[in-house]
């Protein structure tokens, strides 16, 4: 099997003096090449290392699906709607960064992962991760607090009413009634949904009030899901199953987070193509 090469980027860092990870629009204008940039002699907390993807394959009597949608929501950039790289480089990038002075996060972007065309009558849906091959984890402490080398990732299921959004004003680049669209567009649109289970949202951790989005609650929900260890080189996790979409609904979607208990500085982010078991994807019928 042909393998491309995958790039996992793995940082733990503290202190507000660091910088922020990188938007995910950096990602998209210079690509797996140019990001090797961000690695420097005089940065030891970052490490790039560029390995043959996984090649793990799922059972064959499972049907695999993988994303039609891979969006980064951003805080830096609350109302505009990220490219979706799910049919060209499949971008996938969770960070925060936190302000030790007063525990204030910043500069968050959680990843908005969506399924669709699930086939009717499909049974135990999986949603799967294999994260790409690995290298070293820089990890960094400030003083009077603790830091480790791992990183876990707070996984909610994101659901939402299409029909309730036909009178909406259309979103910045988004057609409504499409998968790639709804209240998980933007990271303001996200900010009205209705969070339940998994704690406190982290998105609404800021020291501010949640956005006043044109989003019923009602109609928009992220439920929690699962918690996942980023393990680079692990491949076939399941994160969790649900009941695959009803009658007039063939989409599943989800958004990863950095867990609102963490509060170092974090980022998970990696570049991928559409080899078998690399990244995100999901099982059913199994």
């Amino acid at each position: 099997m042909h393998c491309n090469p995958h790039l996992l980027i793995l940082s733990l860092l503290a202190g507000p003096a660091l910088a922020a990870p990188a938007p995910a629009e950096w990602l998209q204008t210079h690509g797996a090449t140019a990001i090797s940039r961000l690695v420097s002699p005089r940065n030891a907390t970052k490490t790039v290392v560029e390995m043959a993807a996984p090649t793990h394959v799922a059972p064959a009597s499972c049907k695999t699906y993988y994303p039609s949608v891979l969006r980064q929501l951003l805080e830096a950039n609350p109302d505009v709607m990220q490219d979706n790289t799910a049919s060209s480089f499949r971008s996938f990038h969770v960070a925060q960064s936190v302000s030790h002075a007063d525990g204030i996060k910043y500069n968050r972007i959680q990843q908005y992962v969506l399924f669709d065309s699930i086939a009717p009558g499909s049974w135990d849906c999986q949603l799967m991760v294999s994260w790409p091959d690995a290298g070293l984890v820089g990890a960094s402490a400030g003083p009077g607090s603790t830091s480790t080398s791992s990183i876990s990732l707070d996984v909610y299921s994101a659901s939402y009413n299409a029909n309730a959004f036909d009178s909406l004003t259309q979103l910045q680049g988004a057609k409504i009634g499409t998968p790639d669209s709804g209240p998980f567009a933007t990271w303001t649109s996200m900010m009205g949904a209705l969070k339940i289970g998994g704690g406190q949202s982290s998105a609404d951790n800021d020291g501010s009030s949640a956005s006043t989005a044109p989003v019923s609650p009602v109609n928009a929900k992220l439920t929690y899901f699962s918690t996942v260890a980023v393990n680079p080189g692990e491949y076939g996790i399941t994160v969790n199953s649900e009941a695959c979409p009803s009658s007039g609904n063939d989409t599943l979607g989800f958004i990863f987070e950095v867990p609102v208990t963490d509060s170092r500085n974090a980022s998970v982010s990696f570049l991928g193509d559409a080899e078998a078991g690399d990244g995100v994807y999901l099982l059913a019928n199994c």
